[in-house]
């Protein structure tokens, strides 16, 4: 009973073990979060850093990916980690060894550096994580409003 059950930690130890690694190479190669798929699209970059944006003025930033499967990928659904940032996409199927984008604005309110988080899901339910980070600074006209 003592080796059956020694048997079975090893097993679940090993099991998390490899599921850790996947997914911290997962995160490493395009922001991809699911499990033992194969990727979708590819992501150029899955963080984009928009240096010094002015307070109350809204930034852009445009996310490029590829399909880098042999079916045509659909982008079911992004959300964003709030409401000061705003993604667009195309609705279309985007095809095999066919590139797309997607664009975030985000509308800073307050100074200080920011962090925002867009998930992203395809329609093989693979999730993608993407990142916009920068520094609100005030402009003269702005208000110092700390925090963000």
């Amino acid at each position: 009973m003592k080796i059956f059950i020694v048997s079975v930690l090893v097993i679940l130890l090993t099991a998390g073990q490899s599921l850790q690694a996947q997914l911290i190479s997962n995160q490493a190669t395009g922001g991809m979060t699911s499990g033992n798929q194969d990727p979708t699209i590819k992501w150029v970059n899955s963080i984009i850093d928009l240096g010094e944006i002015p307070l109350n003025v809204p930034a852009e930033a445009i996310f490029e990916f590829s399909n880098i499967s042999s079916e045509p990928v659909l982008i079911a659904s992004v959300r964003s980690s709030c409401g000061c940032t705003v993604p667009e996409y195309s609705k279309e199927p985007v095809l095999p060894k066919a590139s797309s984008t997607l664009s975030a604005i985000y509308n800073a309110k307050s100074l200080g550096a920011f962090q925002k988080t867009i998930t992203v899901i395809t329609n093989d339910n693979l999730e993608h994580r993407l990142t916009l980070k920068g520094k609100v600074v005030a402009t003269s006209s702005s208000p110092n409003r700390p925090g963000n």
